[in-house]
């Protein structure tokens, strides 16, 4: 049961940092270039990186946690 609930709300969280890390980077490295790809491609790695970064740590959570109790 703790560990489903880590995994669905891990995951939920996880994608909206992702989104949120995303879309900040993109709206200030869209400023710095004038080209529209790079900004673009290097946004979409930084959400990447988010996501897996938070990803882990619920995957680490959910496998941890339930062997504490």
């Amino acid at each position: 049961m703790l560990f489903t609930f880590l995994i669905i709300w891990g995951s939920v969280f996880s994608t909206l940092a992702g989104l949120v890390a995303f879309l900040i980077n993109y709206m200030e490295m869209s400023r710095h270039y004038a080209e529209k790809r790079k900004p673009l491609i290097q946004a979409f790695q930084t959400g990447a990186l988010t996501f897996l970064f938070f990803m882990c740590i619920t995957l680490a959570l959910a496998f941890g946690l339930p062997s504490l109790f």
